[in-house]
């Protein structure tokens, strides 16, 4: 397959994991003269879509790191990559909206294609605030990795072992091919799922984030949009089991202890309800309930 990286450092370049799914070896192309030279594979995180590789050579200008906390619904973003195989190609467009839990995957309507995922989002001072990663076909709504992942992932990363150490979805250098994502990234769900929760779809949006967290068992976002429909739905009893296995996953995680709150509170479980609430009043004081 084909598609585009951003460089981190003067060696290692990000891109996104279903880029280099199934692939034997990895090439890449450098902007300084225009050869092809190959990379290895470091490690990375197949449930966020953030992968790593290395060129020995490549002696590139990493790119400046941002962050999406600064970015605000209609700051203009450009999102740079190599659509249909055209390299450094650039294209102008807005933040659309923000979707799922903090750090939260950014919604743009800059232009990319087949060949841009792996490639850079930047705001207006150049700085790299996401990862572009997917589309909605014949649309203009289009996702960003947020760059808070890169940050998190790279710095856990070990050469030697060449993975990325952190709970949740390991990729391991292979011997044969890269293994092969979910059937469909975070920001594919997640982009299916937004459509549901603002057309206030809620049986969909329950069975779609069913399916979405089958899938990927770990997936904070997963849960966060399931909670979210559960809770419109007045199912209370699913939000308390939902809310065990949120907070059982993320414990720092104000969303999971909230609808465990919710829950309880609502099945008549007060006794319990205090722990579980005063727990998301510490994570959160300004959000949580009094």
């Amino acid at each position: 397959s084909q598609g585009s990286a951003v460089a981190i450092t003067d060696t290692l370049l990000a891109t996104n994991c279903h880029v280099l799914s199934g692939g034997h070896s990895i090439t890449v192309g450098t902007s300084i003269d225009d050869k092809m030279v190959s990379a290895a594979f470091v490690g990375g995180d197949q449930q966020k879509d953030i992968c790593f590789i290395s060129v020995a050579d490549l002696r590139a200008k990493p790119v400046k790191i941002g962050s999406t906390a600064k970015l605000q619904i209609g700051d203009t973003v450009y999102a740079i990559g190599a659509p249909k195989g055209l390299d450094r190609s650039l294209s102008k467009g807005i933040v659309s909206q923000f979707r799922g839990k903090s750090p939260k995957h950014i919604q743009h309507d800059a232009a990319i294609t087949h060949g841009s995922s792996g490639g850079g989002l930047f705001d207006e001072n150049g700085n790299l605030v996401g990862i572009t990663d997917s589309g909605l076909e014949g649309t203009n709504i289009n996702f960003a990795i947020p760059v808070e992942y890169i940050a998190e992932l790279s710095g856990s990363l070990n050469s030697d072992r060449g993975t990325v150490h952190r709970s949740g979805s390991i990729v391991r250098p292979p011997a044969s091919p890269i293994p092969s994502p979910p059937s469909k990234t975070e920001n594919e769900w997640m982009a299916e799922a937004s459509i549901l929760q603002d057309r206030r779809a809620w049986p969909e949006l329950q069975s779609l984030s069913a399916k979405w967290l089958e899938e990927n068992p770990t997936s904070d976002s997963a849960l966060w949009f399931l909670s979210n429909a559960k809770s419109n739905l007045k199912d209370y009893g699913g939000l308390l089991a939902l809310g065990k296995q949120y907070t059982a996953l993320y414990p720092s995680n104000v969303v999971g202890w909230d609808d465990y709150c919710d829950g309880l509170i609502m099945t008549k479980s007060p006794a319990h309800a205090v722990e579980a609430c005063r727990q998301a009043t510490v994570l959160a004081p300004d959000d949580s309930k009094t």
